[in-house]
């Protein structure tokens, strides 16, 4: 099916897409090789887990209700400030007063 030395995991991962892909119907004659899968496959990987790596996303938004309402106030907004700090440490953010952010 693939032709080359590929790594197992990725050959793996590449071939269930196809075989989905080819169940459904939903894959052109044009699109059926493995490079081309592949970076279907690392763009749809971006795209669901690169805004929670990036930090712009909880890991569990949109997977059902996760609610946070058992973390007590306090002990979110101390995890919030120590997180804040460390970005200002790392130059990751302007320096500001943490008790002017809300």
């Amino acid at each position: 099916m693939f032709q080359g030395v590929h790594d197992p995991n990725e050959e793996k991962v590449v071939k269930s897409l196809r075989d989905t892909l080819l169940s459904k119907g939903q894959l052109p004659e044009k699109y059926d090789d493995y490079h081309t899968l592949l970076r279907f496959w690392i763009l749809y990987r971006a795209k669901q887990d690169g805004p929670v790596v990036l930090g712009w996303r909880h890991p569990w938004e949109g997977h059902g209700d996760h609610s946070h309402d058992h973390v007590p106030e306090d002990k979110r907004s101390s995890e919030s400030k120590k997180y804040l700090q460390c970005r200002m440490e790392r130059n990751l953010m302007a320096k500001q007063d943490l008790s002017e952010l809300s």
